[in-house]
């Protein structure tokens, strides 16, 4: 009898250990996946990318004449610089290659048409550069050099069926990949003839599924650009998705805002050097869709495009009282896992954080966010429906220097 108390305790102990065990060695796999992405992107952004670059010599920045950047928020027309978080545009891939006969079809992360000439639904469309007519933000980094483990470079029309039946079937198989984004650190803005420092994000994606399809941004609901020391203006952009044709394969990030502290907090709570955990995603606003809430689950990173902090949700709250015209719950407060810098929120550079009557829009955040995967279903509203867990594997900041 004491034999079998003793047996039964032990298959107990083993039951309840190996639960652990999986954990851990998933974590712990992911790590080692995250670290060689981070190494191999960082890599491949050095080979494959530039700065601004003053080809005729004249001191100043020529469209169509002078290198063009990579990375947004470079010296532009005008001597344009800004310290702001922005996304490497990386090629992806359609979300319905898996099932078409020919040869994949590649696209931007951002960029559906790759045509100068067309559409440009592209997140950053309205950044002032753009507006000044530096519109080619190319594809630098090819989908083969962004997935782990790396790929075979895709076949074209002169392949034969066999070889793109096993290209996709490689592609089927992988599981992580990486994006890159990166903010421009200086003191006072470069010139063309100077090195330029960005601290870049390299961010591990994972793919739980082969049949997992990831939303774009529709560009048409993205928060607006404001020059440094400016503080955005009207209400807050609730974003839509491009439609289900736009889907791709692996995770893409969007800009979107959320609410530090609600307009009307007390005079005395905005006077504290840090504000609290809570944020509200569409809390208070007159116009709400559910996406916000939705696309930051328990677990999701959001990196603040203004100070480049990252934070990470560690809960969401629904709020029961509140839904769409459609009976959706689309308002939530999110617990992030660190406090918000009170100095982060000085926009204007006056030292004062606006609140109630002065200029709430200082409490309003644009984040960059990773959202999970969508279902494969009609969309009215383009408004997608979000399904599994969030996709990030981990984030890496590393610090990048580039010669003109």
């Amino acid at each position: 009898m004491i034999a079998i108390v003793i047996l039964g305790l032990g298959l107990l102990v083993v039951a309840t250990m190996f639960p652990i065990a999986w954990t851990r060695t998933r974590d712990l796999a992911e790590f080692t996946t995250s670290t060689t992405c981070t190494d191999a992107a960082e890599a491949t952004v050095r080979l494959l990318t530039q700065v601004s670059k003053d080809l005729n010599g004249n001191g100043t920045y020529e469209v169509g004449t002078d290198g063009l950047s990579s990375f947004l928020g470079d010296v532009n027309a005008g001597g344009f610089t800004d310290p702001w978080v922005h996304a490497l545009d990386l090629e992806n891939i359609s979300a319905d290659v898996l099932w078409t006969t020919g040869p994949p079809p590649l696209v931007g992360d951002f960029v559906s048409e790759p045509s100068v000439g067309g559409p440009d639904p592209d997140p950053d469309s309205q950044h002032p550069s753009i507006l000044a007519g530096i519109f080619a933000r190319v594809v630098q980094v090819a989908l083969q050099d962004r997935v782990y483990p790396p790929l075979p470079v895709p076949p074209d029309a002169s392949s034969t069926t066999a070889e793109i039946t096993h290209w996709k079937e490689l592609l089927r198989q992988r599981r992580f990949g990486w994006s890159v984004l990166h903010k421009l650190d200086y003191a006072t803005p470069p010139t063309l003839d100077e090195t330029r420092t960005l601290t870049t994000y390299v961010v591990t994606l994972r793919r739980g599924q082969a049949t997992n399809r990831y939303a774009r941004q529709n560009p048409a609901n993205v928060p607006e650009y404001v020059l440094p020391g400016d503080v955005p203006s009207g209400a807050v952009v609730q974003p839509q998705a491009l439609g289900a044709s736009e889907d791709v394969l692996f995770p893409v990030p969007w800009r979107v805002q959320i609410a530090i502290v609600d307009a009307t907090a007390d005079a005395a709570t905005i006077g504290l050097p840090g504000v609290p955990t809570e944020v509200n995603a569409n809390r208070g606003q007159a116009v709400t869709n559910r996406l916000v809430p939705e696309m930051m689950p328990r677990g999701a990173f959001l990196i603040d495009e203004r100070s480049g902090v990252i934070y990470r949700v560690a809960k969401r709250e629904f709020d029961p009282t509140h839904t769409d015209s459609s009976g959706n719950l689309d308002q939530a407060v999110l617990t992030l896992e660190r406090e918000v810098p009170y100095d982060s929120l000085d926009d204007d550079g006056d030292a004062i954080v606006d609140a109630g009557t002065g200029n709430p829009m200082e409490f309003i955040r644009t984040v960059w966010v990773f959202p999970p995967p969508v279902q494969q279903a009609p969309r009215p509203g383009n408004l997608p429906i979000f399904i599994g867990p969030q996709p990030v594997a981990g984030i890496e900041l590393r610090t990048m220097v580039f010669s003109p």
